[in-house]
């Protein structure tokens, strides 16, 4: 229940975040950060396939935090909610603050650590 409740709240906190951030930016004008805030990609356009051995739910876990006077993020990788199946590699996700205060993405892992685990045996490796 505790890790439910952590990840719903992390998810809630970035929305409200890029959420605060666009309408900051709209009272602003300021076109640049409005593409940045925009162009990144939303949780809900990456889509995890079932997992291949039990067919159950995939979802990111989060394996450890990290923080310096520059950024902030998070190492993280996918696990079956069913078998406890898990990708082997931990990805990441770091986050910065411009001087607005908007939310700014540095790194991010999720689209590698998606494809990772949609990829199965009859995929061609590119």
């Amino acid at each position: 229940m505790r890790k439910k409740f952590v990840r719903t709240a992390e998810k809630c906190f970035w929305q409200e975040s890029m959420r605060s951030c666009a309408r900051s930016v709209e009272r602003k004008g300021r076109a640049k950060v409005e593409k940045r805030v925009q162009g990144e990609k939303s949780m809900s356009e990456i889509k995890l396939k079932p997992c291949p051995f039990c067919g159950g739910e995939a979802q990111f876990i989060t394996k450890s935090y990290k923080s310096s006077h520059y950024d902030a993020g998070f190492n993280f990788t996918i696990q079956c909610q069913g078998c406890y199946t898990r990708l082997p590699q931990e990805y990441s996700l770091s986050v910065k603050l411009d001087a607005e205060g908007c939310i700014i993405i540095t790194g991010d892992g999720r689209k590698d650590a998606a494809a990772a685990w949609n990829r199965r045996a009859d995929n061609e490796i590119d």
